[in-house]
């Protein structure tokens, strides 16, 4: 049984999340991007990731929010790995 996942950056976290931010700001009207990502060890069930956008259109901030989500379930620059509870 998985007692938590844990994430880990790399070198280069910093670097790619700027890289979603600025994408975000390019496809949709956007005035500013906060994202989170979450490192440790996490229990199954936790909060890992949070996109946050402010917009004067609600369109543009739900696409773009969904749209980060999506970019930051694929970082590269993060790793993670199972911790199994003893038996």
């Amino acid at each position: 049984m998985t007692s938590c996942i844990e994430y880990e950056t790399t070198a280069g976290t910093e670097r790619e999340m700027a890289g979603i931010a600025a994408e975000l700001q390019d496809k949709w009207h956007i005035e500013d991007v906060l994202l989170i990502r979450r490192v440790g060890c996490l229990g199954v069930g936790d909060i890992i990731s949070l996109v946050a956008v402010s917009s004067p259109n609600s369109e543009d901030a739900f696409a773009s929010c969904r749209h980060g989500i999506t970019l930051m379930k694929k970082m590269t620059t993060i790793v993670k790995r199972e911790i199994f509870a003893a038996a």
